[in-house]
């Protein structure tokens, strides 16, 4: 196995489970449902430790050091039993499959043999050494986090630019608003009156029945020809005005009525939402993910360690998540909340990136430059929405030595997001590592034409 270049911890035995803590003498599930837990070794100083995350949400619900004071041990073929140099005890259950299980006996092996050997690297020539599981990949600090287990929002079928539909004369809901004389909006609508010059005539003859239009509507008797009076406008205030702010990049001045599905961002298709031209890219970026990109280099988020990895306080990511859904948004208090977000956004689109993408396509991606040829075959807004997303990758990488954030650690964090999990959830999970695979691909193929481009640009 080759370590990272930067000197990241290095994974070297993986599985997925479910964590449990012994507390009281219950077991207790740590975070929702399935998790991935990492066997990681740091190559700087040789030390180890166990991280996990839940794969739903990238919550950490394992971090311990390995040291000989540990014990690990094996209480049933799916339940692992693991005690940290402080006492606290935990419990790994596994999936109740050949395959699995298989898995569940390496990471047992290497987590073992890592208590006894401090300096094991996890290669397989070391001939007292256990094969390393399956699924190898490497990390910064070996948390991930996202986003908070924020609920889907259903997306509305209505474009965001169109308002209400108030003049539709057969909604039920407009015909009470016009008995009752109810305000929608700050513009009033008022019961008619008796008009004084307008006569719309209805029917094919004298003989016809008029039908009822309106409040003040009046029907002829005795078999005259019907008719029904309709009154010209009167009383109408102008109350509101709506103009599009590009350098807040929303609607300004509408009713507060119309504001909460106007400004939406989070959960709706990428074409419902405001959207701007950007260089490079043949569709339109949601203004939302420009906004917090630029508050996200603006406020030294490339700098941070570990940034796209790290959970943000949960009541604090709703919060901001909140105030960017109202066109609210001026600054929070951690910048993780942004970096969290953006992938929050992309994990509650309603058809997401990869979903086009044949499964076995990316199962069977083994370069960059296959993983290139897949991602110019998206279509938009799938294909400028997953390059942009890459080059975001690609600008955070290039700073790994400071945030220990390289293209394979972002790929981790962010890949299980850009697709919608289907099958049984083993399956879901193998699927999400292949997903993580693919993606650091082709973030190393978005570099290298990242400098390519650089270097024409030189001659």
């Amino acid at each position: 196995m080759s370590e990272t270049e930067d000197g990241n911890e290095v994974s070297i035995a993986s599985v997925y489970c479910v964590v449990y803590q012994l507390e009281k003498q219950q077991w207790v599930v740590k975070g929702d449902g399935w998790s991935q837990v990492h066997c990681y070794r740091d190559v700087s100083d040789g030390s180890h430790r166990l991280v996990g995350w839940t794969v739903a949400d990238f919550n950490v619900v394992l971090n311990c050091n390995i040291t000989n004071q540990c014990k690990y041990k094996t209480k049933s073929d799916d339940f692992h039993k693991f005690t940290d140099e402080n006492g606290a005890v935990y419990g790994l259950g596994f999936y109740k499959k050949e395959d699995s299980v298989v898995d569940a006996v390496k990471f047992l092996q290497t987590v073992q043999y890592t208590i006894k050997h401090p300096l094991y690297n996890g290669e397989d020539d070391k001939k007292e050494a256990p094969a390393a599981a399956n699924n190898q990949s490497s990390t910064s600090g070996a948390s991930a986090a996202s986003g908070g287990g924020v609920p889907q929002l259903k997306h509305r079928q209505q474009s965001v630019f169109d308002p209400p539909e108030l003049h539709r004369k057969n909604s039920k809901v407009m015909e009470q608003h016009y008995e009752d004389n109810i305000p929608l909006g700050k513009l009033k609508i008022l019961p008619a009156k008796r008009a004084r010059n307008s006569v719309i005539h209805t029917g094919a003859g004298a003989g016809s029945a008029a039908g009822a239009v309106g409040a003040g509507a009046a029907a002829s008797a005795g078999g005259a020809e019907a008719a029904t009076k309709i009154t010209d406008p009167y009383g109408v205030i102008h109350t509101q005005s709506v103009r599009y702010d590009p350098n807040l990049k929303k609607y300004v001045g509408l009713p507060p009525e119309w504001e909460a599905h106007l400004q939406q961002q989070f959960g709706l298709p990428a074409n419902q939402v405001d959207r701007t031209r950007v260089d490079g890219y043949t569709d339109r970026i949601p203004n939302v993910l420009l906004l917090m990109k630029d508050y996200l280099v603006a406020n030294g988020g490339l700098e941070v360690e570990g940034i796209f990895r790290l959970a943000p306080d949960a009541d604090e990511a709703n919060f901001v998540k909140s105030q960017l859904n109202q066109g609210k948004f001026e600054r929070c208090d951690d910048v993780n909340c942004i970096a969290n977000l953006i992938k929050v956004w992309f994990r509650e689109l309603p058809v997401h990136v990869l979903d086009s993408v044949d499964r076995q396509v990316i199962n069977e991606c083994d370069s960059d430059e296959q993983a290139g040829e897949i991602v110019q075959r998206l279509e938009d807004p799938w294909y400028s929405l997953f390059l942009w997303l890459l080059d975001l990758c690609v600008l955070v990488a290039s700073n790994k030595a400071v945030n220990k954030m390289n293209p394979q650690n972002l790929a981790i964090v962010i890949g299980p997001n850009l697709f919608t999990p289907v099958g049984d959830p083993m399956t879901a999970l193998k699927f999400s590592q292949k997903v993580a695979q693919f993606m650091y691909k082709a973030i190393q193929w978005r570099e290298k034409q990242h400098a390519a481009a650089a270097a024409a640009s030189h001659h």
